[in-house]
């Protein structure tokens, strides 16, 4: 199963967006024959404007869809969940009649009163062993459920900040850019200023990303310890279940 909401679009969208506004506004200086540095200054921070209005209306509609993937997630691990513990109930029920079943054929075995007594005994054993190794189960299980909601919850809310780091950075280039193109500041000490402020962001999110993508050991360390408690749990129901067995079978022969 699956459990990564899938952020890398997201996240390097956003970047891709900064970079877009940074590549225009070079090519646009580089491109075209400038008469003046106004002109060139004017002609730069309407370019700007443009883009950013057309970032913005790409960020909303890219969240919205994230919000969307969230949900859908959601509920997909919540049905799985739903089906994998309908799964255990169902093939429970079909052990208990299997259990009754094999009783009832120990019990046409068993003819004296000592045989009688260990057949009740082994079956009050094995009946006490599968009730310690389903709550075992329920537990461990439980507990991966716990773990994986919590790790999830933290990872959104690590994306949410992220992100919303990444647009303030984006917002405070903007407005320095703005003051820049209302400044008399050359045409390349605004493309430097304004480049040098999107890469930054670029890196901060880099950087933060990698902490968020950190999920993956989590869950799998999650997977791992609920393993290793029901592989204990199994291995202790066999070994009660061999010793109940070689028990009532020296009964029975005698």
């Amino acid at each position: 199963m699956k459990y990564h909401y899938k952020i890398n679009t997201l996240l390097s969208a956003l970047f891709v967006l900064g970079v877009l506004i940074s590549l225009n506004y070079t090519s646009t200086a580089q491109a075209e024959s400038i008469p003046t540095r106004e002109d060139a200054r004017s002609e730069i921070c309407s370019r700007i404007d443009d883009i950013e209005s057309k970032m913005q209306d790409s960020m909303s509609s890219r969240q919205q869809a994230l919000e969307k993937r969230r949900s859908d997630q959601a509920k997909k691990m919540q049905s799985n969940f739903e089906n994998k513990a309908l799964q255990i109930s169902e093939l429970r029920t079909q052990w208990d009649k299997n259990r009754s079943s094999h009783y009832e054929k120990l019990g046409e075995k068993a003819t004296t009163q000592e045989q009688k007594s260990a057949l009740e005994e082994f079956k009050n054993t094995i009946e006490s062993a599968v009730a310690k190794r389903r709550a075992a189960f329920d537990q461990a299980t439980q507990d991966y459920r716990n773990s994986i909601d919590y790790t999830m919850n933290n990872k959104q809310n690590g994306i949410e900040e992220i992100v919303n780091t990444y647009k303030s950075q984006l917002t405070q280039a903007q407005q320095q850019l703005s003051t820049d193109c209302r400044q008399s500041k050359s045409e390349l000490e605004i493309r430097q200023s304004f480049n040098s402020r999107l890469q930054q962001a670029k890196n901060n999110l880099t950087n933060d990303q990698a902490g968020v993508d950190q999920i993956a050991l989590q869950i799998n360390q999650a997977k791992q310890n609920r393993l290793n408690i029901i592989e204990a749990a199994t291995q202790e129901f066999k070994s009660t279940l061999e010793s109940a067995k070689a028990s009532l079978k020296s009964v029975l022969q005698q």
